[in-house]
C-alpha cells in the first residue's frame, strides 16, 4: 500500500468502521485486509481500500462466514474460480443455517410438548412437583461413565473424564 496524503491512522479507521483497533490488527494479521503502509515513525497508515475491505469483512462475518472462508474469498483471483468459491461458501453456510433452523424447530416442538403437559396444578407449587421438571429429568440421558464410575464432565468445549478414585 502506497502512503498517500489521505492516509488514516488505525484509530481513524476504527472510528469509521466500528471495529476496535485490536480487531483491525487481527484482521490484518489474518490476511483479511492488506498490510498497512507505515509512516516514518512506524505507525500504520490506511487508505480508503482498508475501510472498504473491513466493510466487506463485517458483512461476511454477519453472514456467519469463518475467518478462513473470508480469507479465501478475499484472496480469490477474479474469474470463474472466485465465483465458485463464493458460491460454495454461501451454499455451505445456507446448509448450516437450514440445519440450525431444523434443530430449533425440533427444540420448539419438544418445549411446546413439555409446556402442554404442564398441568395447572403444578403452577405455583414446588419445583419438584412440576411436570416440566420431571419430564426433563426423565428425558435426559444418563451421563457417560468411565471404567471406575467416573463421569465425563464438559470443560472448555471438551469432554474430559473426572478423576476416578479407584482401589
Amino acid at each position: 500500500m502506497q502512503l498517500v496524503e489521505s492516509a488514516m491512522s488505525i484509530g481513524a479507521v476504527a472510528a469509521r468502521t466500528g471495529f476496535t483497533v485490536a480487531a483491525i490488527r487481527y484482521y490484518e494479521d489474518m490476511g483479511l485486509i492488506a498490510p498497512a503502509a507505515r509512516r516514518a515513525g512506524g505507525h500504520r497508515a490506511y487508505g480508503r481500500d482498508a475501510v472498504d475491505a473491513l466493510a466487506q469483512v463485517r458483512a461476511l462475518r454477519e453472514l456467519g462466514l469463518s475467518i478462513g472462508q473470508i480469507r479465501v474469498l478475499r484472496h480469490a483471483q477474479p474469474g470463474p474460480h472466485a465465483l465458485g468459491a463464493a458460491s460454495a461458501a454461501a451454499r455451505a453456510k445456507l446448509a448450516g443455517v437450514r440445519s440450525e433452523i431444523e434443530t430449533l424447530r425440533l427444540f420448539a416442538a419438544k418445549l411446546s410438548d413439555l409446556v402442554g403437559k404442564c398441568s395447572a396444578s403444578c403452577i405455583g407449587g414446588p419445583a419438584s412437583d412440576c411436570s416440566i421438571v420431571k419430564d426433563i429429568a426423565v428425558a435426559r440421558p444418563a451421563p457417560a461413565r468411565g471404567c471406575c464410575g467416573s463421569v465425563a464432565v464438559k470443560q472448555r468445549s471438551a469432554v474430559r473424564p473426572r478423576p476416578a478414585r479407584c482401589g
